[in-house]
C-alpha cells in the first residue's frame, strides 16, 4: 500500500474510528470536507477509514502531521 497526501478521486467520505465514551468506537460516516466527526467531535486522525461513494472501505488514515497534513494509505 502506498501512503500519499493527495486524496483519491473515489475517496468521498471518512469513517470515524476514534474511541467514543469508554471502550466504544464511533463508526460515524462523515463527508471529506468535515475534519471533525459530527457524532463524537473527534478530529480526523490516524486509524480513521477512507470510504468511497458505495460506503466501501478503500484505505485508512496513516498519520496526521503537526501542520495538519494527512497521509492516507489506500488498498
Amino acid at each position: 500500500m502506498v501512503k500519499q497526501k493527495e486524496i483519491r478521486d473515489d475517496h468521498k467520505k471518512w469513517r470515524c474510528m476514534q474511541m467514543f465514551r469508554t471502550e466504544v468506537r464511533c463508526y460515524r460516516y462523515n463527508d471529506m470536507d468535515i475534519k471533525q466527526c459530527a457524532n463524537c467531535k473527534a478530529k480526523r486522525d490516524a486509524g480513521d477509514e477512507a470510504i468511497n461513494a458505495n460506503l466501501d472501505k478503500i484505505g485508512k488514515l496513516d498519520r496526521v502531521e503537526k501542520d495538519g497534513t494527512e497521509w492516507w494509505e489506500y488498498d
